[in-house]
């Protein structure tokens, strides 16, 4: 066996170890300990594997072969894996969660670094479950008294992610006293779902609907025409007096919304507008794709557009026509660019969940580079639209990431191309039928 080979079977060893396959990792590295027995590298991740499966004293007899050829450090943390007992800190009791409550997602604290008074960095194996950003550890502190440590990051500053699943060790900051965290300690979480926005929440179960409303009478119908041909003041007249006779009808306080936002000075006000979206919403328009529309428009010109592209993003789903959704996703670019929202890419894991957002292709690629982001992820923009693999999104917009990932990209044909086929065919044509014509 060659060291080539070698260190790519060790490496997929790893690799089956960070996703919880413990005993195909352990088969690896048994054929490579047999080839290299004096391997620390071997022997140490043996060591993991067979503490991992339960098999404890031949985990101990495999790192009895590493004494003295790792520092203390490395060996004493080997030995807490294996025990499954990290070592307190002098003159403090190891916590654990009551054996009544147990617990979906907990993880194993192996390193804590006070980052200040109030919060900190650990490095932690993920026992079981997913953790997410903003999610809160438990910490069971002396007398069963709990303590909440908010997750404020995953992975490091220069590339966070967004979540980390069983198998995995990360680091985390957290927001508590470093003194209450303790090394070896198991904490588990609780799940906080991010809330769209303070004033008005955005109802994820009612996806809106794109066809037309039965509210949309011939009335309705006419006025808007109306306001299409630029006849502001008698559809704001005619629209007014429609809602006293139909204080129901959530379409006419829309269209006052959007005669608000399209009118010039002095009847344009994107107060008012914001105004009557707001009581479309609220009078059955939560599901119509018409009053989502202006909702946003309304959101960003009086100065909230983060809130705006919240419910323009509600609208993506994926049982919608790819047309709509092709169209939705051009609508959200645009709101970004019109409102300076910027752009993200997102990227997601083989179970769909989103792990990690750039901003740019330069922290997309830091992330490949760094490892937050799988080579297999797929990935979208502006989180709206089909989820498209690596080299279908992103290869063709930076070499870079292309190069890092080995992807071979052909040349797309040229604009000039397709204008030199058009006049191409043109020509034919006109050699063709010309003749016929001037007969």
């Amino acid at each position: 066996m060659t060291n080539d080979e070698a260190k790519a079977l060790y490496d997929r060893a790893q690799v089956l170890f960070g996703e919880n396959e413990c005993a195909l990792a352990l088969d690896i590295l048994d054929r490579l300990d047999q080839e290299r027995p004096n391997s620390r590298h071997v022997n140490y991740q043996r060591a993991l594997c067979l503490a991992e499966l339960g098999r404890k004293d031949e985990a101990e007899q495999c790192a009895q072969r590493l004494d003295g050829k790792l520092d203390a450090g490395a060996m004493g943390r080997l030995h807490d894996a294996i025990n499954k007992v990290y070592l307190p800190r002098a003159g403090t009791p190891v916590p654990t969660p009551p054996p009544d409550e147990p617990a979906a997602n907990v993880l194993t604290v192996q390193e804590v670094y006070p980052a200040s008074t109030d919060q900190c960095t650990i490095m932690a194996r993920i026992r079981s479950g997913v953790f997410h950003v903003n999610d809160e550890l438990v910490i069971i502190a002396p007398a069963n008294r709990r303590i909440a440590a908010p997750i404020l990051r995953i992975g490091t500053a220069e590339t966070p992610i967004k979540l980390v699943r069983a198998g995995q060790t990360v680091s985390m900051l957290i927001q508590v006293d470093p003194d209450q965290v303790v090394v070896g300690a198991s904490l588990s979480a609780t799940a906080h779902e991010e809330a769209y926005a303070a004033t008005m929440a955005v109802d994820r179960d009612a996806h809106p609907k794109t066809a037309a409303t039965r509210e949309m009478t011939q009335e309705l119908t006419a006025i808007d025409k109306m306001m299409k041909r630029g006849e502001y003041g008698d559809a704001e007249r005619l629209l007014n007096v429609h809602l006293l006779q139909h204080p129901g009808h959530y379409s006419a306080h829309r269209l006052l919304a959007q005669l608000y936002l399209d009118a010039p000075a002095p009847l344009g006000n994107a107060k008012i507008a914001a105004e009557q979206i707001g009581k479309a919403y609220e009078k059955g328009g939560a599901k119509d794709l018409s009053v989502i529309h202006v909702l946003a428009e309304a959101r960003g010109r009086n100065g909230d557009p983060e809130q705006g592209l919240a419910f323009l993003e509600r609208l993506d789903a994926p049982g919608t026509e790819p047309e709509a959704r092709s169209a939705l996703a051009q609508w959200v670019h645009d709101y970004r660019s019109r409102f300076n929202l910027g752009h993200v890419w997102q990227f997601a894991d083989t179970y769909g969940e989103v792990i990690y957002e750039a901003s740019n292709h330069d922290d997309a690629l830091r992330a490949f580079t760094k490892g937050a982001v799988p080579r297999d992820a797929r990935c979208r923009r502006d989180r709206v639209g089909d989820w498209q693999p690596v080299d279908a999104m992103l290869a063709y917009e930076s070499p870079e990431i292309a190069k890092f990932l080995g992807i071979e990209l052909g040349q797309r044909p040229s604009k000039t191309l397709f204008v030199l086929i058009i006049a191409l065919v043109l020509a034919i044509l006109f050699t063709i039928f010309a003749p016929m014509l001037l007969r």
